[in-house]
């Protein structure tokens, strides 16, 4: 298992894992109520309003899931590389990195890249947003970043 995302009402789990599935878990059952194989999984991270989940790893794309009917609503292509991490900014957008060493922001609604974010010396592993839009990031190169 690669990555595991809680829903922001705490009752679904997402897992993704490097045997090419994302699961939804309800938490007070422990039921697995859906499973998709999109591919190896290196991120899956949950909207703010917990209705989409997007899942992203070495096949350089990001694909939006309903989290009610476990459909894939949109895939794109994201990074020239394998990336580590997806997330989403607490407005909707979604912020990804990886091995190019860049962190992108990207509409969900057309997929297009709105930034690219540079710094790091290094592969981005990690990414979060805090509640102000700060983004965090941790590298390979041994460094924590803060960018607006």
């Amino acid at each position: 298992m690669w990555s595991l995302a809680f829903s922001s009402d705490g009752k679904t789990l997402a897992s993704g894992s490097y045997d090419r599935t994302v699961k939804l878990w309800q938490i007070e059952t422990g039921k697995c109520i859906h499973t998709e194989h999109p591919g190896s999984l290196l991120s899956v991270a949950f909207s703010p309003n917990s209705k989409t989940l997007a899942s992203s790893g070495y096949e350089q794309i990001i694909k939006l899931w309903d989290v009610v009917t476990g459909i894939c609503l949109k895939t794109w292509e994201a990074h020239g590389s394998r990336f580590w991490c997806v997330t989403f900014s607490p407005d909707g957008k979604i912020a990804t990195a990886g091995d190019d060493w860049a962190i992108k922001l990207w509409d969900i609604d057309t997929g297009e890249c709105l930034h690219t974010l540079n710094g790091h010396s290094s592969q981005v592993m990690s990414i979060r947003f805090d509640c102000e839009d700060l983004i965090i990031s941790g590298s390979g190169d041994n460094t924590i970043g803060l960018t607006h």
